[in-house]
């Protein structure tokens, strides 16, 4: 009986910490773009759309169309770290492009890499 509860436990634990890391299997295939916002973006209902060019840390250009659920614009000159997944299917589709994003977060331009910082002027 003991040896039953022991392995099933030890079962429990290895299914959970295998959905648990499923969850986190697509970050390691995302890309990390850096851009500066120009402008107030485009208001639609609720939100503002933006379409920037943006840079990867290797230097890669791509213009990075997303839209925000805020209903005021970003500030103007504020630095974005924006994540997104290359192979997802609408970025497929337009390889120059991201139009679909994970997520972005402001960073400080000291954050910001220097050779990234001086293409983004």
């Amino acid at each position: 009986m003991l040896k039953r509860m022991v392995f099933m436990s030890i079962t429990g634990i290895i299914f959970m910490s295998l959905l648990t890391g499923c969850s986190y299997v697509g970050k390691f295939f995302t890309e990390t773009y850096y851009v500066k916002i120009e402008g107030q973006g485009t208001k639609e209902r609720d939100a503002f759309q933006y379409t920037l060019k943006g840079f990867k840390e290797n230097g890669e250009e791509k213009t990075i169309q997303f839209i925000t659920n805020d209903d005021k614009p970003i500030k103007e000159g504020t630095y974005l770290k924006i994540t997104a997944d290359e192979d997802k299917g609408a970025n497929k589709k337009t390889p120059d492009k991201i139009s679909l994003i994970n997520g972005y977060e402001e960073v400080k331009s000291e954050d910001v890499p220097e050779k990234i910082k001086e293409k983004l002027k």
